[in-house]
């Protein structure tokens, strides 16, 4: 696998608290954790990681809770996953078989080192923005394929 649980659920936060970013405010971790649907305590341990990172800001407090330090635009899945994770995962086989390069894979598995490839290129590509405006495109259910009948039911 290239990254963890854990490095999702992370994610899913990041993409939380990119939904908040033009407003700049702090968000409660309760908050965070109900967006994401997420357990808090767990959570904010992910998120201190984000932090050390320099992707996330806490404030202690009434005010307090959590923000993006920096712009979504700016904020990388790749970043996420080796703030969360590090590196190691990056570089395995992705079906977990053995640490050899790409090139020296079974010939069986090569195509899973090509899938492994253009993973990351999405990792590399994909930004928290991105993350956001799906997340708003999800609830506002533009784009939605559901097709209402003009029929009485």
């Amino acid at each position: 696998m290239v990254y963890s649980a854990g490095c999702e659920y992370a994610i899913r936060a990041v993409a939380e608290l990119a939904r908040h970013w033009p407003d700049k405010q702090y968000v409660l971790l309760r908050s965070v954790a109900s967006g994401t649907n997420l357990a808090g305590p767990y959570l904010g341990k992910l998120l201190q990681r984000l932090v050390l990172a320099g992707m996330v800001q806490s404030l202690k407090g009434r005010t307090g809770g959590y923000r993006l330090a920096k712009d979504p635009k700016r904020i990388r899945l790749i970043d996420i996953v080796k703030a969360i994770d590090g590196t190691e995962r990056l570089n395995r086989s992705i079906v977990g078989l053995g640490d050899w390069r790409d090139e020296d894979a079974p010939p069986k598995l090569r195509s899973w080192a090509k899938l492994r490839a253009q993973v990351l290129a999405l990792l590399e590509k994909t930004t928290a923005a991105d993350l956001a405006e799906a997340a708003a495109h999800r609830r506002t259910g533009r784009g939605s394929r559901r097709r209402h009948s003009s029929r009485a039911a």
